[in-house]
């Protein structure tokens, strides 16, 4: 083979992976070599990222801080810490709420009533003073939404949201 015939050849490779690296993504990076993980999606009345992940058997949407260009980089920290310890962190909560309503002699509930059902990852804009909010329902309450947020993953105060 002549030497311009392999160069040519290596300079069409360098070409090709060039324009592989430069070709530009229609959609917002994920994390979604996990088969459990949905494409992060922009939702514009909430102003908020979001991403569906199986948990438990079920669904759980996790919303992110951001703007429409991304989600921010406080708040996808934050998620792919607390993607690493969800069960750990909702098994709080849901002990959290059971010793809180025993406390005030409210109602005794099982741990198996709880579904979770959204988490709000909010460093930026904390909700209730929480960077992580977990919305849940409770089987025996049927039609009530509760949340707990939570702050360097301890538990601040269980809201009943009628």
């Amino acid at each position: 083979m002549s030497p311009i015939v392999i160069i040519v050849a290596v300079l069409a490779t360098i070409a090709f992976f060039i324009a592989i690296r430069t070709v530009p993504v229609s959609e917002p990076a994920t994390h979604g070599g996990e088969p459990d993980l949905a494409p992060l999606t922009w939702k514009p009345k909430a102003q908020r990222w979001s991403q569906t992940v199986v948990f438990r058997g079920g669904t759980l949407e996790v919303c992110l801080d951001g703007n429409e260009t991304g989600p921010s980089a406080e708040a996808m920290g934050a998620w792919l810490d607390l993607r690493q310890r969800l069960q750990d962190q909702w098994d709080s909560v849901v002990d959290y709420v059971i010793r809180e309503t025993a406390r005030v002699g409210v109602q005794s509930y099982e741990p198996d009533e709880f579904a979770a059902t959204s988490v709000d990852v909010c460093p930026e804009d904390p909700f209730d003073g929480g960077d992580i909010v977990f919305w849940f329902t409770i089987a025996s309450e049927l039609g009530t939404v509760f949340y707990v947020p939570l702050r360097d993953g301890r538990p601040l105060l269980l809201h009943r949201d009628s």
